[in-house]
């Protein structure tokens, strides 16, 4: 969370210089009145505070700027920035109304900001799992695509509303946005010219495309989640490829991390409060958990089937495919446990024929291990 936080603050320095002059470098020349002096300093305290992960007290930072110059030219960047420290402390909903108060009290003379509130509001919904409140927030944001960032607009943005449509049931829309940010990437990867900066960018694109840590399983519901991780996995294993030092882990860790929240899904009493009734509702959870654990098999398989190996390939895509193996064992033992011969997989039944007497799954302790601290860390902190 902290490098979008970061890299938010930055897109708001920059802004920030509109405020006070139309070139940056005049900015620094500009004498401001005193108020606006205090109220700069409480705006720098904020960001490094920010900066420094300590968001409670950046937000009473803010509060007291907002407080005391509540009609400063820090205002709007302030409430942006006070979205962005209750959305690392996931506090969705607060986020959200920071997000939208942007909107409303710019009416349209701060395009740039406004287009960044509604791509991170749409955060927030996804977080909160309302994806029709996704898509709508989303196609707000293409209509001031000019001020997104290139990887945003054409890659990032189409991406997520084809996810959100494919948890939403829509294919045919899915499908669409997915062929767009598809396109879109093939024309980020021609215009980027410099190799390093190439595979740093597209690394963290396909990061981004791929991420789910925002999606809660058991407010949009476990088929819906296993949905959205077929969809979005194969971007997050396109920036594992790329082996970028700063991106490619935090990608091999949101597709770990999908699949333990799956299976401890699956483990737990129940799917939870679903907004959207699930086609499974009318079974009862025993049926419901061998079909997700079915449907997560599918998507691990439909996963290996987008992996180019070869000698040169990643020492990193070979870890995060070990530990696959061992989770989809977990899956398929679950399966063959099961009281119902009818669901089980062809390879959960064969695994199952060569079974001896009292043998069961002895899972790796070593990729466990790994598996399991992917599970208490946050991914990409």
């Amino acid at each position: 969370m902290i490098k979008k936080i970061g890299l938010m603050i930055a897109i708001m320095l920059l802004v920030g210089c509109s405020f006070f002059s139309k070139k940056p470098n005049e900015a620094k020349k500009t004498v401001l009145p005193k108020k606006n002096i205090e109220a700069r300093k409480l705006f720098e305290q904020s960001i490094l505070l920010m900066e420094s992960e300590n968001y409670a007290e950046a937000i009473k930072t803010i509060n007291k700027l907002l407080k005391k110059h509540p009609s400063s030219n820090f205002e709007l960047m302030s409430i942006y920035n006070l979205g962005g420290a209750y959305e690392a402390m996931g506090k969705c909903g607060t986020a959200v109304n920071r997000y939208r108060k942007i909107i409303k009290t710019s009416k349209g003379k701060f395009p740039r900001l406004e287009a960044q509130a509604l791509l991170r509001m749409s955060y927030g919904h996804e977080c909160l799992g309302r994806d029709d409140k996704v898509v709508a927030t989303l196609l707000d944001a293409t209509k001031r695509s000019q001020y997104l960032s290139n990887e945003n607009r054409l890659a990032e943005v189409p991406a997520r509303l084809a996810a959100a449509y494919s948890r939403l049931g829509n294919r045919k829309l899915a499908q669409k946005y997915f062929i767009k940010a598809q396109n879109g990437l093939k024309k980020l990867n021609s215009e980027i010219r410099t190799s390093s900066r190439k595979k740093e960018i597209l690394s963290r694109t396909f990061f981004y495309m791929g991420e789910m840590k925002r999606q809660d399983i058991k407010k949009i519901g476990g088929e819906a989640y296993v949905r959205s991780v077929m969809d979005l996995q194969v971007f997050s294993l396109r920036s594992v490829e790329l082996d970028n030092k700063e991106w490619s882990s935090k990608a091999a860790d949101q597709i770990i991390l999908s699949y333990d929240n799956i299976w401890n899904h699956i483990q737990g009493k129940g799917p939870g409060k679903v907004k959207k009734k699930s086609i499974f509702h009318s079974e009862n959870w025993g049926d419901l958990r061998e079909s997700l654990a079915l449907k997560t098999l599918e998507s691990l398989k439909y996963l290996k089937a987008q992996r180019f190996p070869d000698e040169k390939e990643p020492e990193l895509v070979k870890k995060l495919f070990r530990i696959l193996d061992e989770q989809e064992k977990r899956f398929v033992y679950f399966l063959a446990e099961q009281k119902s011969p009818t669901q089980k997989t062809p390879e959960a039944l064969e695994r199952e024929s060569i079974k001896m007497p009292g043998r069961t799954y002895k899972p790796n302790p070593v990729l466990e291990l790994e598996s399991q601290k992917l599970i208490e860390k946050k991914v990409g902190q």
